[in-house]
């Protein structure tokens, strides 16, 4: 989130256009972004374009459909999966009790759906203008 800050206030001396600032992640970037992307919105900050989350790590509870599809499979597994999400979050892995940002399902708990219908890629207008 500060690098978002930071960008934001330098942005006329980058050359970047405040209105098409957006935030993307892979995988454990991906969950970055999501939170980068959630704490914008929670604390007023830069209002962002959308948001590319690519494979994003977002929830740590390991319940998921594909996470028990692919217990076994590949070579992030839901093993590969659990070691991720206990670095990060160590003895708090499982419950509500992470610092707030951490896991964006967490998020979806609260307070409903919000982390999908955050922030569209692209508005009405510019998916039009797109296609």
């Amino acid at each position: 989130y500060a690098g978002l800050l930071w960008t934001a206030e330098h942005a006329q001396d980058l050359g970047i256009d405040l209105t098409q600032i957006s935030v993307a992640g892979v995988s454990a970037g991906g969950g970055l972004a999501a939170a980068t992307a959630l704490m914008a919105r929670d604390r007023d900050g830069p209002k962002l374009q959308g948001q590319l989350l690519v494979c994003p790590m977002l929830d740590d509870r390991d319940q998921t459909l594909s996470t028990l599809q692919y217990a076994d499979i590949g070579t992030w597994n839901r093993q590969s999966n659990q070691v991720g999400w206990t670095a990060l979050l160590g003895s708090k892995r499982i419950g509500i009790e992470q610092p707030f940002f951490d896991t964006a399902s967490h998020i979806i708990i609260l307070f409903g759906n919000v982390a999908f219908n955050l922030i569209p890629l692209c508005s009405s207008a510019s998916c039009r203008q797109a296609a």
